[in-house]
């Protein structure tokens, strides 16, 4: 039995625990939600889109660009599908905020 008479699962986690989990995660995604809402280019930086947000060429979070879609010339990041520009942007903001809370520590 859990904590409060529940049954609980096979991990020890009761009804309760669950719930408590969910609302938590849902309050999380509607904060990240609404900061990103706020700040556009917050979102564009995240995602890998460019930072005016103007489309520079046809390529997808998928696949990369076989047309180009802006007048001057586009850099090769822009040809690069969306997924891998957001991978790297997070990855090194998340890394540069990692060492920045390192360094912070000592």
């Amino acid at each position: 039995m859990g904590r409060n008479g529940s049954k609980s699962c096979r991990l020890g986690w009761d009804a309760c625990d669950v719930q408590t989990f969910l609302m938590a995660a849902v309050a999380v995604v509607a904060a990240v939600a609404y900061v990103l809402i706020k700040h556009p280019l917050l979102w564009r930086w995240l995602s890998g889109h460019p930072l005016d947000g103007k489309h520079r060429t046809n390529a997808t979070w998928l696949h990369p660009a076989t047309k180009v879609h802006h007048p001057t010339p586009v850099v090769r990041w822009h040809h690069l599908p969306r997924l891998t520009r957001t991978a790297i942007r997070t990855g090194l903001t998340l890394a540069a905020l990692a060492a920045g809370w390192g360094a912070g520590g000592m």
